[in-house]
């Protein structure tokens, strides 16, 4: 990757603030309720590649579980903490 492509990427706050206009969420991120935190990571990690439907259920792959628990744990930490989604390995 050159550095002339670095500004193409969008950061995580953009992604968050992003999906949550798509959902009508118009109060900042640590006035957000679990469900409305939870609403948004499921729509995100749906769109992932690797997500597959059955009917109108999303199967999460790794990607989307990928996805959805990153940009818990970098813009929700308390949720992410409240909600036990670390794995000691």
């Amino acid at each position: 990757m050159t550095d002339e492509n670095l500004d193409t990427y969008l950061d995580t706050d953009t992604i968050i603030e992003m999906t949550k206009a798509q959902h009508d969420i118009r109060k900042p991120n640590s006035e957000m309720s679990d469900g409305e935190i939870a609403e948004i990571m499921r729509f995100l990690g749906s769109s992932a590649p690797d997500t597959i439907w059955s009917g109108d259920k999303p199967m999460f792959g790794r990607i989307g579980l990928g996805l959805m628990l990153s940009l818990t744990l970098y813009d929700f930490p308390g949720f992410y903490e409240r909600h036990e989604l670390s794995q000691m390995n």
